[in-house]
């Protein structure tokens, strides 16, 4: 049910993305950093604590990637 539910919330364009403080700095050297990763093929693992956005980062990581046009499935553990 969970994949099915990402699969149809992506397909309708409903994600939610928080409303993040993109004039800041801290914003601007994540955004630098995802769009340095998003150009490999690394595997990546987003930690921190919760309610910091971590999913939020990993689909804009994702959004950037050669993967884009493919599934995402979020692994909460």
């Amino acid at each position: 049910p969970l994949i099915r539910s990402i699969l149809k919330e992506r397909q309708a364009g409903q994600r939610r993305m928080p409303v993040f403080a993109r004039e800041g700095s801290a914003f601007q050297k994540i955004m630098h950093r995802i769009r340095l990763v998003a150009a490999t093929d690394m595997s990546v693992m987003i930690f921190g604590e919760n309610g910091t956005g971590k999913e939020h980062i990993a689909h804009l990581l994702h959004d950037k990637s050669k993967r884009a046009g493919k599934p995402f499935v979020a692994v909460d553990c």
